[in-house]
């Protein structure tokens, strides 16, 4: 279960949140079957979710040309969920898990803080997520390094 807070005036509720991240992991079902087609050798990592302070849900995919492959950072897909005012902010994006790089970025929207209102946006964002194959196959092509922070440091 979610242990997001209630967004505040609205009637979210962590279990709603549960339902969001579900159906984001069904559309980013079909981008890793679309990415799995055009590069059969990627290894997709189970969707994963995360939720804090300044945000009510990250939920996200990782993707990688070998399992546990420390030549080369996983490439996440994400929705981010972060409250605003009285509504919520939602971001989405595909990027590098170790730099941070941002591969690309759909334009953020804002909803009101209403269950029918998220999954609205979050169904019409999920239709365009599922055509970032391209984004995410070129992102793995690169195998970016991850940052070799014991360099840093010296």
């Amino acid at each position: 279960m979610n242990t997001a807070p209630a967004v505040q005036n609205s009637s979210l509720i962590p279990a709603d949140w549960d339902q969001v991240h579900e159906q984001i992991q069904a559309t980013l079902d079909e981008l890793a079957r679309r990415v799995c087609m055009r590069c059969p050798a990627t290894v997709v990592r189970p969707g994963g979710k995360t939720a804090g302070r300044v945000w009510y849900l990250s939920s996200y995919r990782e993707f990688n040309l070998t399992e546990g492959d420390a030549e080369a950072e996983d490439i996440v897909v994400a929705m981010t969920f972060s409250p605003v005012a009285v509504c919520i902010r939602i971001q989405a994006e595909v990027g590098g898990a170790a730099t941070g790089r941002t591969d690309y970025e759909a334009p953020e929207r804002f909803v009101p803080a209403s269950l029918p209102a998220v999954l609205a946006v979050t169904r019409e964002l999920g239709e365009e997520l599922c055509c970032w194959d391209e984004v995410v196959v070129q992102a793995l092509s690169e195998r970016r390094p991850p940052p070799d922070y014991r360099k840093e440091r010296a």
